[in-house]
């Protein structure tokens, strides 16, 4: 597995997020408050479906399988999804109060917490 996080020099302080291997295991994007902009999930190595949770909890308040998600994402097999993220008042971003975790599994709603059978890829740009 391989996690970077690379500084852009954009008004907002953007950071890329990139994780060749996101699965069940809770993964800590950013630990304090920060504003999503998207999240890209590369499910091409796997024939099935996997769901992309996205939580407003630093990486160790989440428990799986029992912490309800924010978001759910999913993506299909042999597929690249990119979802874009934006406020009600259309300022881009989404806002995270607390932090930024994430998880891939191949079962959707909160229970679900089997790990795709192949690397799910994740990039992922916030600031």
């Amino acid at each position: 597995m391989s996690v970077a996080q690379l500084n852009q020099s954009t008004f907002s302080n953007e950071i890329l997020y990139v994780n060749t291997a996101v699965n069940n295991s809770v993964s800590s994007i950013k630990g304090s408050p920060g504003r999503m902009f998207y999240a890209q999930i590369d499910n091409s190595n796997n024939l099935n479906s996997v769901w992309l949770k996205l939580y407003d909890l630093a990486a160790g308040s989440v428990v799986v399988s029992v912490t309800d998600p924010n978001e759910i994402i999913l993506v299909p097999g042999n597929s690249v999804v990119t979802a874009v993220f934006s406020s009600f008042a259309g300022t881009p971003g989404k806002l995270y109060a607390n932090a930024i975790s994430a998880i891939c599994v191949t079962t959707p709603g909160t229970t679900g917490n089997a790990a795709p059978l192949n690397n799910v890829g994740l990039q992922i740009k916030y600031s």
